[in-house]
């Protein structure tokens, strides 16, 4: 059986390739990727199809091959390729744009095309319960071997955070708080994929977000055995998280305990604990092998909804 996983612009997240190599490592399906532009991340790339350019001859041949097409965020991914309404459609959703940008015309052309909608992270499952979370995969053992080559004891407790957005994700609250506990802030910014890996395989502590729970980054830190502190202003995704995994694997913070959080981490101890919590989740939810098992059953329903 084939896929082929679809980008307008971006690989968002790079969770498009990590699923194609989860999928061909772990599963009897064989899947493509492809996406349209590049940014300064550089996640790993499959086929990158350039704005302005032909559409390689390729595609049209594993379009015309798939089982099923995967489509990440907007339909404008898939729209170049004829009768592709007929085909087993996948619709993946990851954030602003199902969030905020086009929730309803989203929610609405799923049921209309038949596809099966899935979401990235399981706070959209508030916008939509109708909808699958399928949580991103993460390549433990790389992960951890990356840590353990870049990682040493350090006299001032490095806290890495590596925000896209700074208002978002509460990065001068971050900055002024480590500072406060006379520890060391490294906030990783502008930078590729690979380099920021091993910047914050090299940290103590990782700082994800207040807004919405845990993210990517989050994911990476758990994966490589560093605590993990995070928070959500919507109290309706902690709730979430709670009641269905029973426990939260990141600590709890918000701009006014953070400071708290980052004295109480001092404590060797208490960062074993929290690296243990993260790590059993991410083992739990985030194996990629596991969450490609769990994206051919997805394959299977969208297959039976034609």
């Amino acid at each position: 059986m084939r896929t082929l996983i679809l980008s307008a612009e971006d690989d968002t997240g790079g969770v498009a390739i990590a699923l194609a190599k989860a999928l061909n490592q772990h599963t009897d399906w064989e899947a493509r990727e492809c996406h349209r532009t590049q940014n300064y991340i550089d996640y790993p790339t499959d086929i990158l199809w350039a704005p302005g350019t032909p559409r390689p001859a390729e595609l049209d041949y594993l379009f015309r091959e798939a089982d099923v097409i995967h489509v990440m965020e907007r339909w404008d991914a898939v729209d170049h390729f004829p009768d592709w309404r007929r085909k087993p459609l996948v619709m993946h959703h990851h954030g602003t744009i199902f969030r905020e940008l086009n929730t309803g015309p989203l929610i609405q052309s799923v049921r209309e095309f038949r596809a099966y909608g899935i979401v990235a992270t399981i706070d959209l499952t508030l916008i939509d319960p109708t909808l699958e979370w399928l949580p991103n995969p993460c390549d433990i053992e790389r992960m951890r071997k990356i840590r353990s080559e870049f990682f040493g004891p350090h006299d001032v407790l490095r806290v890495a955070h590596s925000p896209t957005n700074r208002a978002l994700k509460g990065t001068d609250r971050f900055i002024l708080d480590v500072e406060k506990a006379g520890l060391i802030a490294d906030v990783i910014e502008w930078t590729n994929w690979e380099t920021c890996l091993r910047r914050k395989a090299s940290a103590d502590l990782f700082y994800d977000q207040f807004h919405c729970g845990y993210g990517l980054s989050g994911i990476e830190a758990m994966a490589m055995g560093i605590p993990v502190i995070g928070g959500a202003y919507d109290q309706r995704i902690l709730h979430l998280i709670m009641s269905r995994f029973g426990n939260l694997p990141f600590l709890l913070a918000n701009p006014d305990n953070l400071g708290a959080w980052l004295e109480f981490m001092k404590d060797p101890v208490n960062r074993k604990e929290s690296s243990e919590v993260g790590t059993r989740f991410v083992e739990q939810y985030h194996d990629e092998a596991k969450v490609a098992r769990q994206l051919v059953t997805i394959y299977e329903r969208a297959m039976a909804m034609r």
